[in-house]
């Protein structure tokens, strides 16, 4: 059951679904590896504060386990990667390095980015579920972001996912404070480090 404040957004559910057609693929030379390319460079050529995030290189450097791209009306419009770290202990981080195609932008449909956002992150842990002990979405800011995509993916996955205000720590970068991030999860009792004095050292 949705909360009021998201009600609102479920009458779009079906007229989008419609128009949205998720795939997965674990290798970049495949079709859907090639799209979701296609998109980190689009992203990657915008003169912003975040396009330096989208190199290939800065993407796939971590261990990808699964590479995913949203169709709207088969055109590539979301897309994002799920990885691996041994600091996740059996984890898996999924909905990384999010992308929306700049060129299809839509601003007037309420709920969109959202609904995208949640096939997205439910093909992935499908396609997952046995290789790993829990999924986990994480973000740097904005907890009330995670707080809606918690009960958005409680209500197209099936499950019981997890959400906490403690920061957990994340990426090894010294002095950076992206090293904590806020997460959103479903499985095991999470064992990510919570928010202390920074620990990077690299």
């Amino acid at each position: 059951m949705l909360s009021r404040n998201l009600t609102k957004y479920s009458t779009l559910r079906d007229d989008i679904e419609k128009r949205i057609t998720v795939k997965s693929s674990k290798s970049r030379n495949s079709d859907v590896g090639k799209d979701f390319e296609y998109l980190a460079k689009l992203v990657h050529s915008n003169d912003d504060k975040l396009s330096s995030n989208y190199s290939l290189d800065d993407i796939f450097k971590d261990e990808t386990k699964l590479i995913t791209v949203a169709y709207f009306n088969k055109h590539p419009y979301h897309a994002s990667t799920a990885i691996y770290r041994d600091m996740f202990k059996n984890g898996c981080r999924i909905g990384n390095r999010y992308i929306v195609n700049p060129q299809l932008r839509i601003k007037d449909l309420i709920g969109f980015d959202l609904r995208a956002m949640c096939l997205i992150l439910k093909d992935q842990v499908k396609i997952l579920e046995n290789d790993f002990d829990y999924f986990f979405v994480s973000r740097e800011q904005t907890p009330k972001t995670l707080y809606y995509l918690q009960e958005w993916l409680e209500y197209y996955e099936g499950s019981k996912w997890n959400f906490d205000i403690s920061k957990k720590y994340l990426v090894n970068y010294k002095n950076k404070d992206s090293n904590w991030q806020y997460v959103v999860w479903k499985g095991q009792a999470l064992p990510l480090s919570y928010e202390t004095a920074n620990p990077g050292t690299t």
